[in-house]
């Protein structure tokens, strides 16, 4: 999103509902609209055709270290937007932490934090050719660069958050916005990331693969905590494992690979924010799970939004029932 034009969320239509969004009860992250890119449309900014974007003398990498999913882009390309908007905004998974690269060498010229209007914590990187690409919505205090320093393509610069002006205000909103300028940053040139980076490479030399809107909500992602405690995490849900065996055969059937992501405790409740789980739902003192139905920390214990939603049904349908 591009809060820097004060027009976060204005001209959207109604957000998509996603299977996250019935898990939640609540109205799915990131509203998307189907963009136009029609000459009639009066730009303060300028725009270039691909070739132009192709004769750029930058050598450009992906933004992450593997593939996020891409939502709305800039208005005047084609692709998903909404009137206004000068950047891409990239979806990773965690929504939450996940560490930011640099796209292309240069040197950092600004590093700053708008609060929670506006950009938010943000990066801005000064490329050749009088290119600027900016990282917007970063995690406080995950800035991991300081102004002047020069830098090569893939340094880490900070990881997403949901700092700044981001809507729905909740962890699962978190998204990098992702803007690369030349000149004035409204009546200058904006380039079209997606024509520049969508399709460069990540540093383990891999060229993404194009991801379908909402692709993590079929995923599982296992984590051991404290190199000790076994989680199933997905969004809305988490499941602990008292037994490795079990653990790894649901590992191997839900998650997206067979390898579990090790976490400190600190780093593990990040990610929970990022996939809607409320902390208090988790005991890592001994490794427990608020279970819905036993309405206690249980080891092995299983919680989702969805299973307190029902419980909560019950709970009300017995109260009318034992009415008088």
């Amino acid at each position: 999103m591009d809060p820097t034009a004060g027009e976060e969320g204005r001209g959207a239509a109604e957000p998509l509902l996603s299977r996250r969004s019935l898990i939640l009860g609540s109205v799915a992250a990131g509203a998307i609209v189907v963009g136009s890119a029609s000459s009639a449309r009066a730009f303060t900014y300028q725009l270039r055709s691909q070739a132009e974007h192709d004769a750029l003398p930058i050598t450009w990498g992906y933004p992450f270290d593997s593939p996020a999913d891409r939502r709305l882009g800039v208005d005047g390309y084609p692709g998903p937007t909404y009137s206004g908007h000068i950047g891409v905004d990239f979806f990773t998974v965690p929504r939450v932490g996940t560490r930011v690269l640099a796209v292309a060498n240069g040197t950092v010229s600004q590093i700053g934090d708008d609060g929670e209007v506006g950009r938010g914590v943000f990066v801005v990187v000064q490329h050749a050719a009088g290119v600027r690409s900016e990282y917007l919505h970063l995690e406080r205090g995950s800035i991991a660069v300081r102004v002047g320093q020069p830098i090569s393509r893939w340094t880490p610069l900070g990881r997403t958050g949901w700092t700044g002006d981001v809507r729905p205000k909740e962890p699962l909103s978190g998204h990098l916005h992702l803007a690369i300028f030349s000149g004035p940053h409204r009546t200058g040139v904006v380039w079209n990331p997606v024509w520049l980076v969508a399709d460069a490479p990540t540093p383990g030399g891999t060229i993404p693969e194009p991801t379908p809107t909402n692709y993590e909500d079929d995923m599982a992602y296992p984590f051991r905590v404290d190199n000790k405690h076994l989680f199933l995490v997905s969004p809305g849900f988490i499941k602990h494992f008292s037994d490795s065996g079990p653990a790894d055969l649901t590992r191997n059937i839900v998650a997206s690979n067979d390898e579990w992501i090790s976490l400190g405790s600190a780093d593990f409740l990040k990610q929970l924010d990022s996939f809607g789980v409320p902390r208090n739902m988790v005991d890592l003192t001994v490794g427990r799970v608020f279970d819905v139905s036993a309405g206690q920390m249980v080891v092995g214990g299983m919680w989702s939004w969805a299973r307190e939603a029902q419980q909560n049904t019950r709970a009300i349908l017995a109260a009318l029932n034992n009415r008088p």
